[in-house]
């Protein structure tokens, strides 16, 4: 899946491999998770019993494949909205489970809401909605709900006035307060429910203090060593076939200091905030936990595994995975295929080099879905920058080339050429080139104008061409037409 790019065409899904080879996909992963060794077999049976908890599923529910995907609990766009109807139509198709992951975990970069907007001079213009409330590094389980988008009727009635925009998310204004993961979670499922997709949710904060978690989790704390030099060997190996020789790309290496590991995992402490990368000495059977190397902020014994991270949750910690932990535990211990979107299809081919050395059996393979939907937004005539620069570029040093009327001095421009023309240069050619500009300076002013326009025509008209806009923008018929196809399970007719 490298170089893999979303769609350009608008209204146009991207899905790799295409929808009728995903049964037999999810079928394969099933048959490459039954190679686990009995160890991480069992802990995929006591992950899986736990999910069935954690969503009140029947029993039955567990010798069903399961279908997943996930995300942060952002308004997102339609192209990432597309996974969670692909998730439910195959699962529909193939007698399955499916369910979203709410990575409530990660940071909340979206305290503010991007909306489209028109600016005095007509040119459309990016406007931003705050909506969030925390401190720098707030996680989306800390950010609390800022300024209800049901007391924003100016953006409302302007959506609808001046873009002739029917927006969805209106019908389903979050109200009361608390928090924005919450909020906007319940806003979107509102949403799905209308458009006919009834997709669980299971929350990262939940999945992480389950038995089967606390058990992946220890199993990598208890061998750290062997776990950090597979995962950045992956990195290397990756990053060289790629031809990337940024340290920090995919995601960066996990670092080590003197007898301090770093983990890949994030340690929260709820009372002061901001998360941490977890790092971790092992001393026998203690584990030194904390924030940075050398600084111990916690102690645990794992042979009291069951009740380790219940213990530090009540000093005011939590742990969470980073984004390779996240998808290994759950492609290989909970799901039989995960459906991922551009960026976490980057990432988790590292994830695939990772998993094979850590469970040592075959990685089950991921799905690719996303998508563009544009809003019929307008567009202004553009000029073109490059042209107009070397338009300037030219009459800057061949003022002579300047239309009528020039402004410039006849007498000023004639000894200029004429000593353009000698072969030696002339120091007062230069005296004379910047006389004829000051006299021309009109000329070069309105360049520079056109040359601003045109930068300004050119950003209006990406905004246009954006396909990212939250969904809560887009219509109601405009969404339904992308989405709802995705549901039909004759999408997914497998071949043969």
């Amino acid at each position: 899946m490298n170089g893999v790019r979303p769609p350009w065409e608008n209204g146009t899904i991207l899905c790799e491999p295409i929808f009728q080879a995903l049964p037999g996909l999810l079928k394969k992963n099933q048959q490459c998770l039954r190679q686990l060794s009995p160890k991480w077999a069992d802990l995929r049976a006591i992950a899986r019993r736990d999910v069935l908890e954690i969503l009140g599923l029947d029993p039955g529910d567990l010798s069903k494949p399961w279908v997943m995907c996930g995300h942060q609990p952002e308004v997102c766009h339609p192209g990432v909205w597309a996974k969670y109807f692909v998730s439910k139509g195959l699962a529909e198709s193939s007698a399955a489970v499916a369910f979203n992951l709410v990575a409530d975990g990660d940071i909340c970069r979206q305290m503010r809401l991007p909306f489209p907007l028109l600016s005095h001079d007509n040119r459309l213009s990016r406007g931003t909605l705050s909506v969030g409330q925390g401190p720098p590094g707030t996680s989306w389980e800390g950010a609390s709900l800022g300024k209800k988008l049901d007391k924003c009727d100016s953006i409302w009635d302007q959506l609808a006035h001046r873009f002739g925009l029917d927006p969805l998310g209106q019908k389903y204004c979050p109200i009361g307060q608390g928090s924005l993961s919450e909020a906007n979670s319940w806003q979107r499922r509102r949403a799905q429910l209308d458009l006919g997709l009834d997709l669980l949710d299971l929350k990262q904060s939940q999945l992480c203090r389950s038995v089967g978690f606390g058990r992946f989790l220890t199993s990598i704390l208890c061998e750290i060593q062997r776990f950090s030099a597979l995962h950045n060997r992956a990195l290397a190996e990756f990053r060289i076939k790629q031809g990337r020789d940024n340290p920090a790309w995919p995601v960066a290496n996990l670092g080590i200091e003197g007898e301090w590991y770093e983990t890949p995992f994030w340690l929260f402490n709820t009372i002061q905030g901001p998360r941490m990368p977890l790092w971790l000495k092992a001393e026998n059977k203690t584990l030194l936990l904390g924030g940075e190397p050398g600084k111990c902020l916690a102690r645990v014994n794992v042979e009291h595994q069951k009740g380790w991270l219940e213990s530090l949750s009540k000093l005011g910690f939590e742990i969470r995975p980073k984004a390779l932990a996240n998808t290994l535990f759950l492609r290989w211990l909970v799901c039989d295929l995960f459906v991922h979107g551009l960026g976490g299809a980057v990432y988790d081919q590292v994830t695939d080099a990772l998993g094979r050395a850590w469970f040592g059996c075959e990685p089950p393979t991921f799905a690719l879905v996303s998508a563009t939907l544009r809003l019929p937004l307008p567009k202004v005539k553009e000029s073109n920058e490059a042209a107009l620069r070397r338009e300037q570029r030219d009459l800057w040093w061949h003022p002579q080339r300047l239309c009528e009327p020039t402004g410039l001095n006849e007498a000023d421009l004639k000894e200029w050429l004429s000593l353009r023309a000698q072969p030696e240069q002339n120091p007062r050619a230069k005296v004379l080139l910047w006389r004829l500009h000051s006299q021309a300076n009109g000329h070069y002013r309105a360049l520079d104008e056109e040359i601003i326009k045109a930068r300004r025509d050119k950003a209006a008209n990406t905004l246009a061409d954006n396909r990212e806009w939250p969904w809560i923008w887009y219509s109601d018929h405009s969404l339904r037409k992308l989405l709802c196809p995705l549901l039909d399970p004759q999408l997914y007719r497998s071949y043969g």
